[in-house]
């Protein structure tokens, strides 16, 4: 089951996220950079590669459920149909790298539009 599903041509809606750690609590982003990448599950080939993610929240967030991340598909970066294997990574002020989800990816399925 997909965590995010969009049509082949959409630019919208937003993909958002709440980015957790190991023990659930939240990410804090402060003074973080986050980028987000995502590839074809079954041949592995790179789709969208190191594209600028808004951070909404850099301090978590007071309502458990909001995101604390959006990806915006842009014009140039809307993927073909098929399954994608997605995850967001964060460089930390102190140059660490960490990747979200820690493990596995976020599953996005991608529709054919209707001509």
């Amino acid at each position: 089951m997909a965590d995010f599903t969009k049509k082949e041509s959409a630019d919208a809606p937003a993909l958002k996220a709440r980015l957790k750690n190991k023990d659930g609590t939240t990410a804090t982003l402060t003074g973080a950079t986050v980028t987000f990448y995502a590839r074809k599950q079954l041949t592995k080939a790179g789709e969208i590669n190191n594209q600028a993610v808004t951070i909404l929240s850099a301090t978590p967030p007071v309502d458990a459920d909001d995101p604390n991340v959006e990806y915006d598909w842009a014009t140039d970066n809307i993927v073909d149909k098929g399954i994608y294997e997605a995850h967001f990574k964060v460089v930390y002020a102190d140059t660490s790298v960490e990747f979200f989800p820690d493990s596995g990816y976020l599953i996005i399925a991608v529709d054919d539009d209707i001509p």
